[in-house]
């Protein structure tokens, strides 16, 4: 009992932390001068992609010396990795990025893992993916469930689009590995409970159900449950693989 409230609580402190970051990080970004191929000037926040990551305005703090960002490419995971001072820091900065995506794609394919390899974003002040700086949506991995009534259950891997991180009504879609739109609609995302709102393969079914964020081993992940306008289940999680589920939702959908 006395674990379960503690944990509430670091869980509580870490999405307050989050939040506020968001403000207070972005506002760093205000002044950095990063050059576009051609020589032209622009400011870093005037890219979205510093909005989309809480952390990564804070680490342009960096740039007076030996700089280099590494990132996904856009229509895949968000994920980035930043690193600065000593020798070919975009080098470290893109082994830290390709580390991390191992984690994140462990259950897709080959052709997924190599369409969303790592690339070198910055490498000190100079733009090297400008496409990947003006990426307005996130992504994050996501395990869809359909169950039949006659109790047959069915699953896809494949990916959540959403617009950032924070707890409010959204515009998502839900995508399959190949990157081709399953579902359209609403999300609200909350720690109790939000709902999702959605027009499913191709229009001819509606998905309605409950939507909570949840943590498990430091991951924040979305959890939803409801059913198709067909009576089916449908249910899904984000960012954890297939392993986590299994742990920590072993009846899931039920």
């Amino acid at each position: 009992m006395i674990s379960s409230i503690w944990l509430s609580v670091r869980f509580w402190r870490y999405l307050c932390q989050l939040l506020l970051a968001g403000f207070m990080l972005t506002a760093c970004a205000q002044q950095h001068v990063l050059y576009r191929a051609d020589g032209t000037e622009v400011f870093a926040n005037d890219y979205p992609l510093m909005d989309l990551h809480r952390n990564l305005p804070a680490s342009l703090n960096y740039l007076d010396r030996a700089y280099g960002l590494a990132s996904t490419p856009p229509n895949c995971p968000s994920y980035y990795a930043a690193n600065w001072g000593g020798y070919r820091p975009e080098s470290r900065a893109l082994d830290s990025c390709s580390i991390g995506l191992i984690d994140i794609l462990r259950d897709y394919d080959d052709d997924t893992k190599k369409k969303c390899e790592c690339v070198i974003v910055l490498k000190d002040r100079n733009i090297k993916r400008e496409d990947i700086l003006k990426r307005k949506n996130k992504l994050a991995t996501v395990k869809l469930f359909t169950k039949g009534k006659d109790g047959s259950l069915k699953t896809v891997r494949g990916f959540l689009e959403y617009e950032r991180d924070a707890l409010v009504g959204q515009k998502s879609r839900i995508l399959n590995r190949n990157f081709e739109e399953i579902c359209h609609g609403e999300m609200t995302f909350s720690i109790g409970e939000g709902g999702f709102d959605l027009s499913c393969y191709e229009g001819n079914v509606r998905a309605k159900g409950v939507l909570s964020i949840s943590s498990f081993f430091k991951k924040i992940h979305a959890v939803g449950s409801g059913a198709l306008d067909t009576g089916e289940v449908f249910a899904f999680v984000t960012r954890l693989n297939d392993d986590q589920i299994d742990f920590q939702y072993p009846n899931f959908p039920e």
